[in-house]
């Protein structure tokens, strides 16, 4: 199950044994458990979806569910497109074991610390105002990673909501330009096509 923010381009993937309202509430939980609650929930018309299940959990922790059209993945793009990506990263990361499950967590690690394109930051840089630590940086150590350590608490946490607000405006920005070159290019479509 793939679970996607929006805005922050943040993505969780989670094995499940199948696919049953049960099993997707306790991956909602999981979620709401690390980040709160969202505002809303938007999802594919799946049974486990559209459960009373997660219409009470929605409706008990105070979030907006929508669906997309019958038979129309394109509601749900970014997580489709996501699903693609995925599935790629699964096939290059895990060539001889097929256990991929165990490994889930380390291809959306990976994902997560990658720029997007439409935001230009990495998803970990906008929830956390700055890059994880990652594992091929404590193997390798690069100098550029070394900072002086902040003297105090206060500082830091300036530090980081400077870093965050400043990340957040320029996603923002570039939002604001990939809506509108993706808007120019379904128009110039629209009007090759339009008699």
């Amino acid at each position: 199950m793939v679970c996607r923010d929006y805005f922050f381009k943040w993505v969780e993937a989670f094995p499940v044994p199948d696919q049953t309202a049960r099993a997707t509430a306790k991956v909602l939980l999981e979620i709401v458990s690390r980040f709160g609650c969202p505002l809303s929930l938007h999802s594919d018309q799946g049974r486990n979806f559209e459960s009373n299940i997660i219409a009470e959990m929605c409706s008990f922790l105070q979030i907006k569910k929508t669906r997309t059209t019958p038979r129309n993945p394109k509601g749900n793009g970014l997580v489709e497109r996501f699903n693609r990506t995925l599935i790629q990263m699964i096939r290059a990361y895990i060539i001889m074991d097929d256990e991929w499950d165990i490994y889930l967590s380390c291809v959306t690690a990976a994902y997560r610390s990658t720029p997007q394109e439409s935001t230009g930051l990495t998803p970990n840089m906008l929830i956390f105002g700055q890059g994880v630590r990652l594992s091929c940086e404590v193997v390798y150590r690069p100098e550029t990673l070394t900072k002086e350590l902040t003297s105090s608490y206060g500082n830091y946490v300036e530090e980081i909501r400077s870093q965050l607000n400043k990340a957040h405006e320029i996603c923002r920005k570039s939002l604001g330009r990939a809506s509108e070159r993706q808007k120019n290019f379904y128009d110039s479509k629209e009007q090759l096509f339009s008699w």
